[in-house]
């Protein structure tokens, strides 16, 4: 009996929770022109951060197909822009999962435009988007917890091909994942002529608590560490957006299947090791189903902003 009364009571705390969420979504519409927008010109144009992922090995063409590079262009199509770039990780054919700093609204004035780049690992240079966000949800801080999770909304339906289809969300809801295995995907923007790479890093995901993170960790993010690093509290930023992925069993075709199971916030070394600090998809799965189902476009239970 009181094991049922404790499945009862985790039961009602996730609707409640999950509910509040939806009553939290905010929705940004974006309006773009693709026939306005130029390739990359460094003379125009500037990339406010070069983040990078501490010991990130390169990834091949194919290898990772679920991943793409975003850039946040705030400023006028024709005239000098600031961007910010990030890594999304495609969940369907016209929805992708990212963190809160990839949709630019802390540039000035806030982002008024988000380009995706599909397909590849390596760009040759910033030519013009694959496609472009068409609107984006994201939820309300609270006092209480300050989700970072954003879902994308792509312009136009993404099509599936070796390089470019999309990831599984976690099977179970609430998971803790705590002493998986994992690794985190993000693109390498290093200082130079050097293009942006994707790479992967492996990682350790800890018990909230044993992460030797600045501030404390939620319920709804989880903590990793990479390994053995030096340094003296320098922080290097993992790249924002990116995903944490671990193999999940599957019965249905019985094999271990990728699973998205952290949105990569960020990531810091200290004198031993290089930790990071992800927001839990498992804790977000109801919050995306309802956004991303049939009635997506509906805006009960979501403002419109």
């Amino acid at each position: 009996m009181r094991y049922w009364i404790l499945i009862s009571c985790l039961v009602q705390f996730q609707v409640q929770a999950s509910a509040d969420w939806l009553n939290r979504t905010v929705r940004v519409d974006l309006i773009v022109d693709r026939s306005s927008y130029r390739a990359f010109d460094p003379k125009y144009d500037k990339l406010i951060q070069s983040e990078r992922i501490a010991n990130g090995v390169n990834a091949t063409n194919g290898q990772y197909p679920w991943t793409i590079l975003t850039t946040a262009w705030s400023g006028p199509p024709g005239g000098l822009r600031v961007g910010t770039p990030c890594s999304a990780t495609i969940i369907s054919s016209n929805f992708v999962l990212s963190d809160f700093h990839c949709v630019g609204q802390d540039l000035h004035p806030p982002a008024a435009a988000i380009e995706a780049y599909y397909g590849a690992v390596q760009w040759s240079g910033f030519r013009t988007p694959t496609n472009f966000v068409r609107s984006y949800w994201y939820i309300e801080p609270s006092s209480q917890d300050s989700p970072n999770i954003v879902l994308f909304r792509m312009n136009e339906t993404i099509t599936f091909n070796p390089n470019l289809h999309p990831v599984r969300l976690p099977f179970y809801v609430n998971f803790s994942y705590e002493g998986w295995s994992s690794f985190i995907l993000g693109y390498r923007l290093p200082t130079g002529p050097s293009m942006p790479h994707l790479q992967a890093a492996a990682v350790g995901i800890f018990e909230n608590s044993l992460c030797n993170l600045y501030g404390n960790i939620a319920d709804h993010e989880m903590c990793g560490i990479e390994g053995s690093e030096t340094g003296s509290g320098i922080r290097f930023d993992g790249f924002t957006g990116g995903a944490w992925l671990v193999n999940e069993y599957s019965d249905e075709c019985f094999v271990f299947m990728p699973v998205i199971v952290g949105i990569h916030q960020y990531q810091y070394v200290n004198q031993t090791a290089s930790y990071g600090r992800a927001t839990r998809v498992s804790h977000f799965v109801e919050w995306i189903q309802t956004l991303t189902g049939a009635n997506s476009t509906n805006q009960q239970n979501v403002e419109s902003k």
